[in-house]
């Protein structure tokens, strides 16, 4: 399996998007109460659906050329959030770090390198060891640029060093398409419509 950077394009991005989380539970009824017990298993997944319109000229054939390399779901591609590539929040965009190491399932972590009284906001992402991360509180670093208890979903899925990069500027995950077959729109006189329908491969 080759895992591919999604291809730079000159078009500002599609209209509308889904990037959201999918949690991993079971439901269970009871059928003599009716009563409902929720199970919560590790394996939260990202999903993400657009269409990326009107493409034309290099950006056509490089979109075409992307999704013939994929391999339908052979093969794997980085994506970030689209709509939201930088965070809202101050926090630096380079050299942010883990202040503290992290084990997995852990939910909060400590930064450091963020700038004195910098801010990462709810809804803002981070990346730590592969994983995308949203930040569900806001968060703001201490007068030494330290960012303690700063809380995000879904958990952690492997042990994080202290010292390991954070990612706050396009923070991708590895995702694969749902299915094997890509339909590219095309419409006269150049014009194509390229449907991506991706799941999170971890």
């Amino acid at each position: 399996m080759t895992t591919y950077a999604w291809p730079t394009l000159t078009l500002a991005g599609p209209r509308e998007r889904i990037f959201a989380l999918v949690p991993n539970t079971q439901v269970f009824t009871s059928p003599l109460s009716g009563s409902v017990q929720t199970l919560e298993m590790p394996g939260a997944k990202w999903k993400a659906s657009f269409t990326l319109e009107n493409l034309y000229g290099a950006d056509a054939g490089r979109m075409r050329a992307f999704v013939a390399k994929l391999r339908g779901r052979a093969n794997s591609f980085t994506l970030h959030d689209l709509g939201h590539p930088v965070p809202r929040g101050t926090c630096a965009l380079s050299g942010v770090t883990l202040g503290a190491g992290a084990t997995a399932g852990a939910t909060t972590v400590t930064l450091a390198g963020c700038g004195a009284g910098a801010t990462l906001l709810e809804g803002d992402y981070i990346g730590v060891g592969g994983e995308l991360k949203i930040v569900v509180a806001d968060c703001t670093a201490n007068g030494s640029g330290a960012m303690t208890s700063l809380t995000f979903e879904p958990p952690s899925r492997a042990d994080w060093s202290s010292g390991a990069t954070v990612t706050t500027n396009k923070p991708t995950a590895v995702f694969m398409f749902t299915d094997d077959t890509v339909d590219l729109l095309m419409r006269a006189p150049f014009f194509s419509d390229v449907p991506i329908q991706a799941i999170e491969r971890i």
